[in-house]
């Protein structure tokens, strides 16, 4: 049984095209399922275990990367197939696991194409793994990848200049300031002086297009 969980900003007008669209296309596939819509407090970790006791086999994330974020960041260790359809523009989550944006991510779907992907632990939060602008990282090697980038130069009208980054596997981190620094996870900031950056024991079954970048 399928289960799909719109993000709340899906019932905007400009978006109602493309999710018929949508629905049409899973009900042509025989992939249609119970729909249900978060809202800002919705519990995904409490909606995707009672969703699992009622027989749902496959929970098909509908939205952008920050439904993405937010229903894994509570819902990663939950024992089902994870989905994705993309939809809007903040998506880059989609673009490494090879999922085309809207109707097109329905093929990816049916398909069922499955990895293992791991999960980073950050305290104080849980977070998934943000795209790098020009790196390949691999969710499957069961490794975290850091990326240190020092600044060359920092200018007034420029932007600043970086060293070529070095980039080096772990498993966990600590990363301690005596000032405050921005952390961003989950597409969420907040200023802290020390956070634990480790690697989650629970791994996501999730459905990946073959275009994917690991």
């Amino acid at each position: 049984m399928y289960v799909y969980l719109y993000d709340n900003f899906l019932k905007e007008k400009r978006y109602q095209g493309v999710v018929k669209a949508i629905e049409t296309r899973l009900t042509d596939f025989g992939i249609a399922g119970k729909i249900i819509r978060l809202m800002n407090l919705t519990n995904a970790e409490s909606i995707v275990e009672d969703e699992i006791k009622k027989g749902a086999a496959t929970v098909v994330i509908v939205g952008d990367d920050g439904t993405f974020a937010r229903v894994l960041s509570r819902a990663a260790t939950c024992q089902v197939l994870y989905g994705f359809i993309p939809i809007g523009a903040n998506n880059s989550i989609a673009q490494v696991l090879g999922i085309p944006e809207g109707e097109a991510a329905c093929d990816v779907l049916a398909r069922r194409r499955q990895m293992e992907l791991v999960v980073c632990n950050l305290q104080p939060y849980r977070w998934q793994r943000r795209k790098g602008e020009d790196y390949v990282v691999h969710p499957q090697d069961g490794k975290l990848e850091a990326f240190l980038r020092p600044v060359v130069r920092r200018g007034l009208l420029r932007r600043d200049q970086f060293e070529e980054p070095s980039i080096f596997p772990f498993e966990e981190m600590v990363v301690s300031s005596k000032t405050p620094f921005v952390v961003e996870a989950d597409g969420k900031s907040s200023k802290e002086t020390r956070i634990t950056i480790k690697l989650a024991k629970s791994r996501i079954e999730m459905v990946v297009g073959k275009e994917r970048k690991f």
